[in-house]
């Protein structure tokens, strides 16, 4: 029974181990390395989105012709395709490509801007002419139906939402994604004058409000993207896709950089200092 008792206010003790100056080291050590590691994974994790950017995989794909170059004579594989001269031609070419993509974005800034400055004042407008509408005392149909497309111009639906804010640094996909609003807000601006042009009753009086007013507005709105599709739009997937084949396509950059990283493998060994000073240039596709 005392035994017993004793067993249940037993109270567990810490046991520490003696003190030894190694075993402090190895302590401090392992405690340092797991520091280096976790600042590394911190690092990575900063960088990650930048690193499958289009621009790291050009300078990576000229880190790693250069390093070729820097193995001299040792660097000589049998495929013409990965030695030194093909791949110069092929970062000539990608960096070329790069430029001519980046060109084609930038010259976008300007008429972007320039329809943007057309299209600020077209929703206030929009809801001028739908309290037109209600004044008018139209139908209740015809009343439901101007709602409907006023709001759908006026971006308040989700799936039908207004332009993007012009970007300091606009993407293929911004201005894409961009011109396509304003080609179904135009449309919708048709939609309406189709709606009021029957509709007696709708007859305002100020002049920016008329439909002869809201055809010359959708006129020059469709002129305008027309023009944007032809001199902005076209010209910047021209040189999407191009950069893209050069890039990412078969055979292309990334595929060049693998067989080159593979000869470097095959001629110097997998475990040896030149073919880890290549396989660690990271590439990335999007």
């Amino acid at each position: 029974m005392n035994n017993m008792n004793e067993f249940k206010t037993h109270k567990k003790e810490t046991v520490l181990f003696p003190h030894s100056p190694e075993l402090e080291k190895f302590i401090t050590e392992v405690i340092e390395e797991r520091k280096q590691k976790i600042h590394i994974i911190i690092l990575m994790a900063a960088h990650s989105t930048s690193e499958t950017g289009h621009a790291i995989n050009l300078d990576h794909y000229k880190l790693l012709y250069d390093t070729n170059v820097g193995f001299g004579t040792g660097y000589n594989p049998s495929n013409i395709d990965i030695k030194l001269p093909a791949m110069h031609l092929i970062w000539v070419n990608a960096d070329a490509a790069e430029t001519a993509l980046n060109n084609a974005v930038g010259a976008s800034k300007t008429p972007t801007a320039v329809r943007q400055d057309y299209w600020k004042d077209k929703s206030k407008l929009i809801t001028r002419v739908y309290n037109e509408v209600k004044s008018s005392g139209v139908s209740e149909l015809i009343l439901k139906d101007s709602k409907a497309l006023a709001d759908k111009f006026r971006g308040v639906h989700h799936d039908h939402p207004l332009p993007p804010p012009t970007p300091t640094n606009p993407t293929p996909e911004s201005i894409s994604t961009s011109h396509m609003s304003y080609v179904m807000r135009t449309d919708t601006l048709q939609q309406i004058i189709a709606l009021l042009t029957p509709v007696v009753k709708y007859a305002p009086n100020q002049t920016d409000l008329t439909l002869a007013a809201l055809t010359l507005i959708h006129t020059a709105m469709k002129n305008m993207n027309d023009n944007y599709a032809t001199n902005v739009l076209n010209p910047v997937n021209t040189a999407l896709i191009a950069r893209n084949n050069l890039f990412y396509g078969e055979g292309g950059m990334l595929d060049n950089a693998q067989l080159s990283k593979d000869a470097s493998k095959a001629h110097f060994g997998a475990t040896a200092p030149q073919t880890h000073t290549v396989t660690v240039i990271a590439f990335r596709r999007p």
